[in-house]
């Protein structure tokens, strides 16, 4: 994903340190050791992901093109949520490609395309989890009014998550790789390693970068 010439005002001019500083109306924020707000860890992975896609549901095209640069779709758990937020940056780059990046997010707009699309994710999109999102419940738990403030923080939430996942991943891979002893995937997996880390800087785990 990369960032749109048609941004938002806020989002890219002086305002923009108010995106990265959360809003305490709907996330609960922790100080971390630099001084940045955090969402807080006791936060489910579920209400991080389902409060994430509502507030883009509900924003300015041109805010989630900006909003979602260089943030991986692969760190929301499961293809249904993946598959959405894929079609909603679809969705927003068309908008702005036709100048249109001011306008609101029209989800019918996404529905119709996620029902243009074949198989078993972009159904239960449609039937489950777009719908959650839209409405904002997750396991009886309702998420605050949408706000494009809190995307960032929510962001880093799920990355965080996602690091998490990644890393117990990465830990038996490694074992395997050592047991196994093909130099290949030795090094592929001490790649994977500087990724993690790197990943681990930019969502505020560790404030040490590569050597």
């Amino acid at each position: 994903m990369s960032f749109c010439d048609d941004c938002t005002p806020g989002l890219s001019g002086p305002g923009a340190q108010s995106v990265v500083q959360g809003s305490t109306t709907t996330t609960e924020l922790t100080k971390q050791p630099d001084g940045r707000q955090a969402v807080g860890t006791a936060w489910s992975t579920d209400y991080a992901e389902v409060s994430l896609l509502r507030s883009l549901l509900y924003a300015r095209y041109a805010d989630i093109l900006t909003l979602c640069a260089d943030r991986p779709v692969e760190a929301l758990q499961g293809d249904p949520r993946r598959l959405i937020l894929t079609v909603l940056v679809e969705t927003a780059q068309n908008a702005v490609a036709a100048g249109n990046g001011y306008l609101l997010v029209a989800p019918a707009a996404v529905l119709a395309r996620l029902q243009a699309i074949p198989g078993r994710a972009a159904l239960d999109a449609v039937t489950t989890y777009l719908p959650e999102a839209l409405a904002g419940e997750v396991r009886g738990a309702y998420a605050s009014t949408p706000a494009v403030d809190d995307v960032p923080p929510l962001w880093d939430a799920v990355e965080r998550a996602f690091l998490r996942r990644e890393v117990k991943s990465h830990g038996y891979a490694l074992v395997a790789a050592a047991e196994g002893g093909d130099p290949s995937i030795i090094t592929a997996e001490v790649n994977r390693g500087e990724q993690l880390r790197a990943l681990a800087v930019r969502v505020g785990i560790t404030d040490r970068g590569a050597a």
